[in-house]
């Protein structure tokens, strides 16, 4: 409620446009819902960023959130803040460097210790077993799909499961379209955090074959920055990313793919002093 509270004095006249929700469950287990916003507002009033600067933002988010008896009592949201900044005119990396050396880390909270365990030992990431039931299965499609692209670093299972018509809504601002643009991206994340693995938090998804399939994954990526890329030089520090991702899959293909992560918190983990 204080974070809606400080977002609302921030943009007094603030309109949330729901553009989706994906949904699973049942009124006696729970509801599963992922809702995906825009946010539309000006800036006129202050902020945990500083002063009014009077811009206005269009910025999108998606919010997972689980229910029951009419009320929600879990919920995750990420927000695109790295674009809302940039609408607002902050230097996005002198701001994350800010802020994360504001927001000291206390090592017995610390997530970023250990090393991924993509690996075991020397060894390679473990297969999947074979899928269990005949025809299309979304879930394990799905699950296939992340596994083998970001933890074995097949980027040819990109072109088995995305359409070559892809389109592609990712953190500040990024839009591609096609499948190499999307392996690029990829890669770009993988240079960085050369050891990272990728593992699945929760996935639901809705819909038929006919009228297609609409998923929400829930996942989060720990690697450690050790390769140059656009955050910079190598730190070396492990850096914690988590994400929420969206899809439209038709005739077995991911069509639409809407991904949001952590990227400004991540910038923070990365440029802090």
């Amino acid at each position: 409620m204080a974070d809606t509270i400080h977002t609302i004095n921030a943009f007094p006249d603030i309109r949330l446009y729901a553009d989706e929700i994906v949904w699973a469950g049942n009124d006696e287990v729970g509801f599963f819902t992922s809702h995906r916003t825009v946010i539309i507002g000006h800036n006129t009033g202050w902020s945990r960023y500083g002063p009014p600067t009077g811009k206005k933002i269009v910025v999108w988010c998606i919010a997972n959130c689980v229910a029951l008896d009419n009320e929600i009592f879990e919920e995750w949201v990420i927000y695109n803040n790295s674009s809302m900044l940039l609408q607002l005119g902050f230097d996005l990396r002198e701001t994350a460097r800010t802020l994360g050396n504001a927001n000291k880390l206390d090592s017995l909270q610390d997530r970023r210790f250990g090393e991924a365990e993509r690996l075991p030992g020397q060894g390679k990431p473990p297969h999947l077993p074979p899928q269990s039931t005949d025809g299309f299965h979304v879930e394990d499609f799905v699950r296939r799909a992340y596994h083998y692209i970001w933890n074995w670093r097949m980027l040819g299972k990109v072109d088995d499961a995305y359409a070559a018509t892809l389109r592609f809504h990712g953190p500040t601002n990024r839009a591609y379209y096609g499948r190499g643009a999307y392996k690029s991206f990829i890669l770009s994340l993988l240079a960085m955090f050369p050891d990272g693995t990728l593992e699945i938090d929760d996935l639901y998804w809705m819909g038929n074959e006919s009228e297609s399939y609409l998923t929400s994954v829930r996942w989060h990526f720990v690697g450690t920055h050790r390769g140059a890329g656009i955050y910079g030089p190598p730190t070396g520090r492990q850096v914690a990313l988590w994400g929420i991702t969206q899809h439209r899959i038709v005739d077995g293909a991911i069509v639409e793919e809407w991904m949001l992560f952590n990227e400004f918190e991540v910038m923070q983990q990365i440029y802090r002093d």
